[in-house]
């Protein structure tokens, strides 16, 4: 989800179901856009690596780094509090990443 929210699509999108389980078990994803800070693409590429030993060992270990991430941007001053709800970063085609998320569960 942390891909999609980023650039507004799932990291393997395929003609057909099943070519786009075979990519997330053996394709790498598309390198994140430059546009997205470097500490920020290094977390989401973590997520996304196919060797388990690789990926951060739990949920709260993913809130402990983006919560570091988000403190480094708040003290270097780079991430500013608005009273206005956040913008969307990209549209989501909610519906193809269910399909997508069930579908790798599924396999």
């Amino acid at each position: 989800m942390a891909y999609a929210c980023l650039t507004g699509e799932p990291p393997f999108v395929r003609d057909t179901q099943t070519s786009t389980v075979k990519a997330h078990v053996e394709e790498d994803p598309p390198m994140l856009p430059l546009t997205v800070p470097a500490p920020l693409r290094r977390l989401v590429t973590s997520l996304l690596r196919k060797d388990p030993r690789h990926r951060p060992t739990s949920a709260a270990a993913v809130a402990g780094a983006a919560e570091r991430l988000l403190a480094a941007e708040q003290a270097a001053g780079r991430h500013r509090r608005s009273s206005r709800p956040p913008r969307p970063v990209a549209r989501l085609r909610h519906r193809r990443i269910r399909s997508h998320a069930c579908q790798i569960s599924a396999f």
